[in-house]
């Protein structure tokens, strides 16, 4: 039989060995690779590379760093000497979310957002030159042959059977285009006509309605460019139709026009949200 005071003595001597095993892990460090009974004083985990380049996590703060000569001055700090990029992602994603923001360095390489919003533009334009009939004042017909030279704005489409852009929420820079001529013979008493075209833009309550006017000669063929540039802002994805229309204004009467291909377009530009 064991006496008690053996009992207790061998009590306090495991509690006082528990209590040094514990102390003595709250403060343990780690070194691995090279120079292995070399460490930094403040860092819990040492591991060094044969060139000398250190990975460390900080006692004080749990900082990461990765090739740091001195301490990590944020969670994750990486660094890289001569010309070697420090990071590198691989296998990323394309964005799909217009709501997804731009990541920059300042100049000290501490990655941050930016208040630019993602950027991007979608761009339709006639293939190849199409002829119309004018038809009466405040007519309206669609291109046919049309295409999308670029998209590059996530939620962005067009529907060439409707000549429909869908366009997400957003500020964009807005250029319409046309290119083409009269193609019957002009009447009147005059030399000079003057044919009123129009296209309807969606803004946030509804549409504006845009007119430009170009003159022609008294001749079997006039031809004419326009254009307008606007900066319009959506607050929710708008619908916008990609075509011309003919305003009451004008003296050429109901005659066929033609449009030519890659001078005839709509651009969408997104400048911001």
């Amino acid at each position: 039989m064991i006496p008690m005071s053996r009992i207790s003595k061998l009590l306090m001597t495991t509690a006082c060995s528990f209590s040094m095993f514990f102390v003595t892990n709250t403060y343990a460090q780690v070194k691995v690779g090279s120079n292995p009974t070399t460490i930094s004083s403040n860092t819990n985990l040492e591991v060094e590379a044969t060139n000398g380049s250190k990975t460390v996590v900080k006692k004080d703060n749990g900082n990461v760093g990765i090739g740091t000569s001195a301490a990590p001055t944020n969670k994750l700090h990486v660094a890289s000497t001569g010309t070697d990029n420090p990071v590198r992602f691989e296998n990323m994603q394309t964005s799909t979310t217009i709501s997804d923001r731009n990541v920059v360095a300042d100049a000290s390489g501490v990655l941050k957002y930016s208040n630019a919003s993602l950027t991007g533009a979608i761009s339709v334009r006639l293939s190849q030159t199409e002829n119309m009939s004018r038809g009466g004042s405040g007519g309206w017909s669609h291109f046919t042959n049309d295409a999308v030279m670029t998209n590059t704005i996530p939620g962005a489409s067009y529907n060439s059977g409707t000549d429909v852009l869908t366009i997400p929420a957003g500020t964009y820079l807005v250029t319409y285009t046309i290119d083409g001529g009269i193609t019957s013979p002009l009447n009147g008493s005059t030399s000079v006509y003057v044919s009123s075209f129009f296209n309807d833009f969606a803004n946030q309550s509804g549409n504006t309605r845009i007119h430009m006017n170009v003159a022609h000669n008294n001749t079997t063929q006039s031809n004419f460019g326009l254009g307008t540039t606007f900066l319009v802002t959506y607050t929710s994805t708008r619908s916008v139709n990609f075509g011309v229309g003919w305003g009451v204004g004008g003296t050429v009467p109901a005659n066929t026009s033609m449009y030519f291909g890659k001078g005839t377009g709509i651009s969408y530009i997104r400048i911001g949200n």
